[in-house]
């Protein structure tokens, strides 16, 4: 949590969050051009009044993380908003924003979308200035395998994703399954643990399907994850028909 900032401060910052989301929705997606800022005419910055003090603060616009969106975001995702899905889902989402502790699990089936969540997820993370990357764990093991051929040090693969402070990490489950992959997750995963840095991450499979077809070692070390089940048909079906 930045500095002073108190849960509730917080808590009233990420609904402002998803209140600009609603409002600029529909420009933003109807247009190729960032629209003018109601709030900071395009500054980026916004005066905060202190409750209890006559003064005032600056604080870091809302808008201006849209440059940092588009950084982070593949274009692909960039549309991507936690108000795309239920109230339900929504309010999960928020309270595991508020209170991240180890990270957040988000299962179900193929093409209900578990991506679309993970990417609004780190949308409202980077909106709230919580400095994030958007990652995939078949990037992660073609970095790990690039490492090898170079013959330099795995470090190279595992520096950025382990010192970011808020890691969304999509499809764990995917790949060979080797040996390889199954060390280095769990490597991945206790390097975030033990520096207290929330991971959210994406599967097709539940808890005891992980352990099952994967690691039982990364299913216990995911238990202390809050964890979302997202159901229902095949998104992609649907957008193709």
């Amino acid at each position: 949590m930045d500095g002073m900032e108190s849960t509730a401060d917080l808590a009233k910052r990420l609904e402002g969050s998803l209140l600009i989301q609603a409002k600029r929705t529909v420009s933003q997606r109807s247009s190729t051009s960032t629209p003018d800022c109601e709030y900071c005419k395009n500054t980026g910055y916004v005066e905060v009044t202190i409750p209890g003090r006559r003064s005032v603060m600056m604080r870091e616009c809302v808008c201006l993380a849209d440059r940092r969106i588009e950084a982070t975001i593949p274009k692909r995702y960039r549309d991507a908003m936690l108000l795309d899905f239920p109230d339900v889902v929504q309010e999960l989402v928020k309270q595991w924003l508020l209170r991240p502790g180890d990270g957040l699990l988000i299962t179900g089936k193929a093409g209900v979308g578990k991506t679309h969540l993970l990417i609004a997820c780190a949308r409202t993370a980077i909106q709230l200035s919580r400095p994030s990357r958007v990652d995939f764990f078949q990037k992660f093991y073609m970095d790990l395998r690039d490492t090898y051929r170079r013959n330099e040090s795995e470090e190279m693969a595992y520096a950025s994703r382990d010192n970011t402070p808020f890691l969304f990490i999509d499809d764990l489950g995917v790949g060979a399954l080797s040996d390889m992959e199954r060390r280095c997750t769990l490597e991945l995963l206790d390097r975030r643990l033990h520096k207290m840095r929330p991971t959210c991450l994406t599967s097709n499979w539940c808890l005891a399907e992980i352990a099952e077809k994967f690691d039982e070692r990364i299913a216990s070390r995911l238990q202390s994850f809050q964890q979302i089940e997202i159901t229902g048909p095949d998104r992609r079906g649907l957008a193709a028909s």
